[in-house]
């Protein structure tokens, strides 16, 4: 009898032993909600660390053993050395108004410095020390995405007055000779002025390839400097279609549009460097609770080639800051924070296979 009792005893403590256990389980289980889940090659670790100035806000290229940095106003600019030293702030000869300060990026090109005025529209360059206009070129039609891509010859995402709907078409135009080729078919037409389709519009020098990766789906577009599609991908999550939806109204001669309901934001930033493609993701994987998403941010890597997904880079919040762009350079990750400017070593993780959790 005392066997029997015992061995009861040592079941129901065993069953409660495996409930208590399901329900611990239970509790702390990531929740899928995405539908893919990532390969983690690293937790990045910094070299250098530095609180930077609250305007600096983008890389925008390298002269001389310095890394140069936009800033939230078109006519600002900064630069630290490559251990993040020496800080020097520029101011170039820009007119601080609104329709430059609505859309605008810089590059560095050789020993220039590119100002796109989306809005002007038109392209400038600087001396490399601010002081002077080099060359101005005017470009047909204001425009939302730039690169150049050789020469005077421009890749530009653009709006097309000559075109009933109200959408952005895909321009290659030959400032020398004014000629331009047109493709209008390599976003889907939702006569929204091209707001749901928005995306960044990166250029590959050396396969001579530009990709547009959307903001708002998982969609990759490849395409020759002909404009040409060479492919089709998609990004490592399941968010094929576009949410939100948009309003349009009159203004003036022209119509605009304003988000009525914004949709959510799949890809935040993205960089071509080596041979792959870095892309930052606003997606949680199924495999991870909402805590540890939160703790940093995500950079998914891709071949450029074709596309094939190689595993994901974790960086780490800095008090609770996760930072906003990045850029490739000098086989590190510069990742530009609120507050900080920090630097990580990427040389040896893309040769490792290993995964980290």
């Amino acid at each position: 009898m005392k066997t029997i009792k015992a061995t009861a005893l040592t079941i129901l403590t065993a069953s409660l032993s495996v409930l208590l256990l399901a329900i611990v389980t239970g509790l702390f289980k990531p929740i899928p909600k995405n539908g893919f889940n990532r390969k983690i090659l690293t937790q990045l670790q910094a070299i250098h660390q530095i609180e930077k100035p609250e305007q600096l806000l983008t890389y925008i290229g390298k002269y001389h053993n310095r890394y140069y940095f936009s800033g939230k106003k078109v006519n600002k600019l900064f630069s630290y050395g490559t251990n993040l030293n020496g800080l020097k702030e520029y101011t170039l000869d820009i007119p601080y108004n609104q329709k430059w300060q609505n859309n605008f990026a810089h590059a560095i090109n050789g020993d220039s410095i590119y100002s796109w005025a989306a809005q002007v529209p038109a392209i400038y360059s600087f001396a490399i020390n601010g002081t002077h206009t080099l060359t101005t070129t005017k470009l047909p039609y204001t425009f939302t995405r730039a690169q150049q891509i050789g020469g005077r010859n421009y890749l530009l995402r653009s709006f097309d007055p000559t075109d009933s709907v109200f959408e952005q078409v895909f321009i290659k135009y030959n400032a020398a000779t004014g000629s331009m080729i047109k493709n209008t078919s390599v976003t889907e037409h939702l006569n929204d002025g091209g707001m749901l389709t928005d995306g960044m519009l990166l250029f590959d020098s050396s396969s001579l390839t530009a990709l547009y990766i959307y903001f708002f789906a998982n969609q990759l577009i490849w395409l020759d400097t002909n404009l040409n599609i060479i492919r089709r991908g998609h990004t490592i999550d399941t968010f094929a279609t576009v949410t939100g939806s948009i309003e349009i109204y009159q203004k003036g001669s022209g119509k605009r549009a304003t988000f009525n309901a914004p949709p959510k934001i799949v890809n935040l930033y993205s960089q071509l460097s080596g041979g792959y493609l870095f892309n930052l993701s606003a997606k949680q994987e199924d495999n991870e609770t909402k805590e540890r998403f939160n703790g940093g941010n995500k950079i998914d890597i891709y071949k450029f080639s074709n596309g094939q997904y190689v595993g994901s880079l974790k960086i780490p919040s800095i008090n609770k800051e996760q930072f906003e762009s990045f850029a490739i350079v000098d086989g590190q990750l510069l990742a530009i924070y609120k507050s900080y400017l920090v630097s990580y070593p990427l040389a040896e993780l893309l040769l490792s296979g290993k995964e980290e959790r």
